[in-house]
């Protein structure tokens, strides 16, 4: 949640935030600066609104090529 959120700050403001631990600010940062790609965008709308507590099972039920199943579920990067 944190990585998505960071993507709307700016790097500046995070970079001089005192809050933050150093492994956060350096996550929020990387977050910041390397926008996600609408292929990863998709993924994580997706994989949101279908993994369930049911599990890996409604993506399985899509009709979709196995490869993107496997996309789907962090098979394949």
């Amino acid at each position: 949640m944190l990585a998505d959120a960071a993507e709307g700050f700016d790097a500046e403001a995070l970079s001089r935030d005192t809050m933050l631990s150093n492994r956060q600010r350096h996550m929020l940062l990387v977050c910041a600066r390397n926008t996600r790609s609408l292929r990863q965008l998709a993924r994580l709308a997706v994989s949101a609104a279908l993994l369930t507590p049911s599990g890996p099972s409604s993506i399985d039920k899509l009709p979709l090529p196995s490869y993107l199943k496997q996309y789907m579920l962090y098979n394949v990067a």
